[in-house]
């Protein structure tokens, strides 16, 4: 017999050693493991964050841009024409019926509007069609 078999405990407390050792370095593992998968979720935060951030700073200039362009005076103009029908004096305002309200529409795009339907006939065709 060796040395070690004869103290007290000799084999048994090698295997308790073991069993220690081998519990710190589970724990360690799933330390080290939890730690990696909270890394890699918050560089993904990172990257989908600055993503975000480019979005965000591009829609800024384009408004900023946007807001020097109404702005000017022929902005101003351009709206009070199209939106609120007002003209310089000495012009005269022409209104075509039937024609698209906006400015930038060709005349050749417009589709002539069918009449509202009564009420009562779209409940039939909703109902029975």
């Amino acid at each position: 017999m060796t040395s070690a078999d004869r103290r007290p405990g000799g084999w048994l407390g090698r295997k308790r050693v073991m069993a220690a050792a081998a519990v710190v370095f589970l724990l360690s593992a799933w330390g080290f493991a939890g730690e990696y998968s909270r890394d890699r979720d918050l560089s993904a935060e990172i990257v989908r964050l600055q993503s975000q951030a480019a979005d965000l700073e591009a829609a800024n200039v384009q408004a900023a841009q946007q807001s020097r362009d109404l702005a000017s005076d022929q902005a101003a103009e351009r709206e009070a024409r199209l939106k609120l029908g007002l003209m310089r004096p000495g012009e005269e305002v022409v209104v075509v019926r039937g024609a698209p309200t906006t400015a930038s529409s060709d005349v050749s795009d417009a589709v002539p509007a069918s009449p509202p339907l009564p009420i009562w006939r779209k409940w039939l065709k909703y109902f029975f069609h």
